[in-house]
């Protein structure tokens, strides 16, 4: 009876003891030269050799914290997504068994729209709800910043946009996925649409005519989330459109995909209603088809 209580106080030890070695915890701050302690900031931990990141969002001092345990000892990558900021340091972080406390800071970025999402490009890009719904289209293959950063006129889009009707949905340039039955394009919607391209990239300048617009960084209860995914790597759809047309070298690009779902997630917390997904809707409830 008495080594049987021993045993069980062992274990109760163990336990105990495993518990505080999975205890350990990430904390810090989030500041930039422009704003000082910055809310709303997603700042995201990837342990090496995991695709896994686990990622929280700055509160209104611009203090973070992941929950106690989520993230087991070792060595990890830092990122950040904050429209309109790059992370100026420190990229990484070796954590314990105890509390490691680390002070993130940011510096202004020189490639807004490399950060853009595709309801920020949405919101972006003119033209009307008509124009723009066969856009959401294109979204199941690729990004918006691969159309935007194109430099393709009207008569070299067309051609391009009738062979994408020949892919599945979700195919990708790695596997590319032909449709089984044969689809009607219409030409004179597709000239349309190349027409309408033609006017939101690059073909006639090194710049985009147009404002770009983003979304405001997630505040209040918006912030009380902790984001688990998988981190994404540059794809196919990250390269400029050039690159699969035949001509043009292709150009990868970094996306803010890797922190997409946290942002969305957290604005849905927080009620937001989002000039980008309104557009969406308005022009998803159109009749008009583009292909």
């Amino acid at each position: 009876m008495k080594s049987a209580v021993v045993v069980a106080a062992a274990l109760v030890f163990c336990c105990g003891q495993a518990r505080v070695a999975l205890a350990q915890t990430l904390t810090g701050t989030v500041s930039s030269a422009a704003e000082g302690a910055m809310e709303g900031v997603l700042v995201s931990a990837q342990r090496a050799g995991s695709p896994i990141t686990v990622t929280v969002v700055s509160d209104d001092h611009g203090r973070f914290r992941f929950p106690d345990g989520r993230l087991p000892a070792g060595d990890y990558a830092l990122g950040i997504r904050a429209i309109g900021y790059d992370l100026d340091g420190p990229q990484a972080v070796e954590l314990g068994t105890g509390t490691t406390d680390i002070a993130i800071t940011l510096r202004q970025t020189t490639d807004l729209a490399a950060q853009l999402t595709n309801t920020e490009w949405f919101m972006s890009m003119p033209g009307t709800a008509q124009e723009k719904r066969p856009l959401i289209e294109c979204m199941s293959c690729h990004t918006f910043e691969r159309i935007v950063r194109s430099t393709y006129d009207a008569e070299a889009l067309f051609p391009v946009l009738k062979r994408m009707a020949t892919y599945a949905n979700n195919t990708t340039q790695a596997h590319v996925q032909m449709r089984l039955a044969e689809r009607e394009v219409h030409d004179d919607l597709v000239r349309k649409l190349a027409a309408y391209l033609a006017t939101v990239n690059l073909s006639k300048g090194p710049t985009w005519s147009y404002v770009l617009q983003t979304l405001p960084r997630p505040k209040g209860r918006a912030i009380r989330v902790v984001v688990p995914g998988r981190r994404r790597q540059v794809r196919h759809e990250d390269q400029d459109v050039s690159s699969v047309s035949g001509p043009g070298r292709a150009q990868q690009r970094r996306h803010p995909a890797i922190h997409g779902d946290a942002v969305v997630l957290a604005h849905r917390r927080h009620g937001v209603e989002q000039r980008g997904r309104q557009a969406v809707d308005h022009a998803a409830r159109s009749e008009h088809r583009a292909l």
